[in-house]
């Protein structure tokens, strides 16, 4: 997961980044959902619990 300011990217402009560097089609993402944040623990990691609530709801 990235956390990325500015412009939102697609999809398709994603795996169009990672082709051209060579990634293997296992390692592309078949699903991107955008956050404004991550959510994180009392020591700032990423709580993953919480992570799959927001993305599940």
């Amino acid at each position: 997961a990235v956390v990325f300011r500015g412009k939102p990217i697609s999809l398709a402009e994603l795996n169009a980044f990672l082709d051209a560097r060579g990634a293997s089609q296992h390692a592309r993402p078949d699903v991107l959902a955008p956050l404004p944040s991550l959510p994180a623990t009392a020591v700032g990691k990423v709580d993953k619990k919480q992570l799959v609530a927001r993305l599940t709801r």
